[in-house]
């Protein structure tokens, strides 16, 4: 599915959060934000794009909002608006969409990278652990379970590559 042409020359219009458990619906760190069950993205076009935990039991980028999978019922999930975490980036268009995968098909993401036109980056990555201490463990890898980390501070990645 090639949704790049849906996002790419779009600003964001809004950012929704999701995770499992939780009742505050925070999750924010010294330049990054952790969940673990979606990120949903609606572009100014309304069109939707998602990178979410999905009914195969892993996380799958989508077009659409999705906000439950078969195994969980609703009313676990907490979802919360975090445009207020994208505020340098929601007035840019994005120039440059690109997703990584851990398979050769190409069906299970491990990264998104987002390229606005005022030069901002933002990453959104799949991997078990990172820490409020802006450090990343060595060894960032991803086997079926993990979480979502949206990556605002791109140098608490530079001492590693993911």
């Amino acid at each position: 599915m090639d949704v790049s042409k849906k996002i790419v020359g779009q600003k964001i219009q809004k950012i929704i959060y999701s995770e499992v458990n939780n009742n505050k619906g925070e999750f924010y760190f010294d330049g990054f934000d952790t969940f673990d069950f979606a990120i949903n993205i609606q572009m100014q076009n309304d069109f939707w794009w998602h990178l979410a935990w999905k009914d195969d039991d892993f996380f799958e980028f989508g077009k659409g909002l999705y906000q439950k999978n078969s195994h969980l019922s609703l009313d676990i999930i907490k979802s919360w608006e975090a445009n207020n975490r994208w505020i340098d980036v929601l007035n840019s268009s994005i120039i440059d969409f690109k997703i990584s995968h851990i398979d050769k098909a190409k069906l299970i993401p491990s990264l998104i990278e987002i390229s606005f036109e005022n030069g901002k980056k933002i990453k959104i990555l799949i991997a078990e652990e990172l820490n409020a201490y802006n450090s990343i463990p060595f060894g960032l890898k991803y086997d079926f379970n993990g979480r979502i980390y949206v990556i605002h501070n791109l140098d608490i990645l530079k001492e590693i590559e993911v």
